[in-house]
């Protein structure tokens, strides 16, 4: 991570296996200060639509049609309020997770589960975030239910994940404003931005599934309302698959 005003870097996380003394072979590099700053007006106004057509499904407080009309409602997932369960939080038994759980690990008597606009969810990305945003992993780890308490931090939140890769995916800010090469069976657009939030559980659908319905109709509503060209996007999953399923 490098600061702009400072030139400082800080070398935030490492998964597992990696060799500090190897070279990467593929660089992404995240500009946050790209968000809303798209090559022009039209995808500046298409990304303000996108994010609140989503966050929309993650937070509204209603359902069937009036769901668009309610959205950025709630702010912690619902049965979780106040809560320390340990639901989202990595497992050092699962060889997958281990090292994520030694690089971030949960604290306890704290639940990682869903919290702001995009419902932040699991230690991981609470301590990854935190680590960023604050310059200590600890900062969220220890006190994760500040995101529900500060407005700013919960808005960060959903602009972090919206703007940051996650291999093997990249980031929604990246598949809604470019073909980005090694999408497979996704299209730019849209609904790969659905893919990259929820495409576990809302891969290969129409808008006869009502959380794509909710995203869609809110997509188009705000689009339309200021004004943003959105012809020629795959506004749906239908067809695409999660690409760690190549």
């Amino acid at each position: 991570m490098v600061d702009k005003a400072s030139g400082a870097r800080t070398f935030v996380f490492k998964t597992a296996g990696y060799d500090a003394d190897q070279r990467p072979t593929r660089t992404v590099v995240t500009d946050y200060g790209d968000f809303l700053n798209g090559p022009t007006i039209n995808d500046r106004k298409r990304e303000i639509a996108a994010l609140l057509g989503n966050l929309t499904q993650e937070t509204s407080g209603m359902t069937g049609a009036e769901r668009v009309n309610y959205g950025l409602y709630f702010n912690e997932e619902l049965g979780l309020e106040g809560t320390a369960l340990t639901w989202y939080t990595t497992n050092p038994a699962n060889p997958e997770h281990a090292y994520l759980h030694e690089f971030w690990p949960p604290e306890a008597n704290r639940g990682y589960h869903g919290r702001g606009p995009i419902q932040l969810s699991w230690n991981y990305n609470y301590g990854l975030f935190s680590a960023i945003y604050f310059g200590d992993k600890n900062v969220l780890l220890r006190n994760p239910e500040r995101v529900v308490q500060d407005g700013v931090l919960a808005f960060a939140t959903a602009i972090w994940f919206w703007m940051t890769p996650q291999s093997p995916k990249p980031s929604c800010h990246t598949v809604l404003l470019s073909d980005w090469a090694g999408l497979g069976t996704w299209t730019w657009g849209f609904g790969a931005t659905i893919m990259v939030i929820n495409g576990f559980h809302e891969q290969n659908k129409d808008e006869s599934d009502p959380r794509i319905a909710t995203r869609v109709a809110m997509y188009r509503k705000l689009a339309e309302r200021n004004g943003a060209d959105i012809s020629g996007e795959r506004l749906t999953t239908l067809g695409m698959v999660p690409l760690s399923d190549f």
